[in-house]
């Protein structure tokens, strides 16, 4: 082992066959690692100058299109390295390509779902489908849009948990961030002898001057009366239109404050109760 080490530092010279291919190689690679970063920051540096003009939605759609620039180029880099490192090797890729039609038919097939992954990738990109930092709902799974490339689609949850799925396999897509608004349904169930004249006196008493409590609220609450009559109580829906991405915390906040107005009034909220008798 030690000879053959020997022997090889000994006879160290560019005009050795591995040497020279060593070398022809690391060069390739260092000028397609620096045609990588160059394409990739210009494509950037273009896409932030054409879209910081159209304020955050302009912003999210240049972090969409850097990031599939960036999954394109990785992509299209590495057959491009195969095509100019086979020639060091004396390989001509015109005869490898040539002679590689039962291989070509069986890669054809294995690369069929990739292709379908591509063409699904780019009508979700140019009919913006969704895009990056985008909050949606596909396939039964809600979360953030952290990358969206040529071939998947990253989403991750509010529990922090990574959801990868195939572009083609993209179902059903609810994009709440696309919405203008979004309507907040509010039931609060209330008791059968309740008086009803009395109680919407209270809430628009108690919905007057909302909008300073709740600034993300775009008009005043919609009081739409009984839905439906449960076992134990009565229905009572009201509706509020909010700005998107608010809904959740807003909903949260405002059964609370419903809960106060009730509680202040002393309107019953009938809960269910279980009565243990000894024999």
């Amino acid at each position: 082992m030690l000879e053959n080490l020997k022997e090889l530092f000994t006879n160290f010279s560019l005009d050795n066959p591995i040497i020279d291919k060593t070398i022809r190689l690391l060069i390739l690679i260092v000028i397609i690692v620096v045609c990588y970063i160059l394409i990739n920051y210009i494509a950037k540096k273009t896409i932030d100058i054409n879209q910081k003009r159209k304020g955050i939605e302009g912003l999210k759609r240049a972090e969409t299109l850097s990031k599939l620039t960036k999954s394109v180029i990785r992509y299209v880099s590495i057959p491009i390295f195969i095509i100019f490192a086979l020639p060091i090797f004396g390989v001509e890729p015109a005869s490898v390509f040539a002679s590689a039609g039962l291989i070509g038919v069986i890669v054809g097939f294995a690369f069929q779902d990739l292709l379908k992954d591509i063409v699904a990738g780019f009508f979700i990109i140019f009919e913006r489908t969704y895009e990056v930092d985008d909050f949606v709902k596909i396939n039964n799974f809600s979360g953030v849009i952290l990358s969206l490339g040529i071939k998947t689609t990253v989403i991750r949850n509010y529990n922090g948990e990574i959801y990868t799925i195939n572009n083609r396999d993209v179902g059903n897509v609810i994009n709440y961030s696309k919405a203008p608004y979004s309507i907040v349904v509010c039931g609060l169930p209330i008791a059968y002898d309740t008086d009803l004249k009395k109680f919407k006196k209270i809430l628009d008493s108690a919905f007057e001057n909302i909008e300073e409590k709740f600034p993300v609220m775009m008009e005043k609450p919609s009081i739409k009366g009984i839905t439906s009559f449960d076992s134990s109580s009565l229905r009572f829906e009201i509706h509020i239109m909010v700005k998107s991405m608010e809904q959740f915390q807003f909903k949260r906040d405002f059964d609370q404050y419903l809960l106060e107005v009730c509680n202040a009034n002393k309107i019953k909220i009938p809960y269910q109760t279980i009565t243990i008798t000894k024999e």
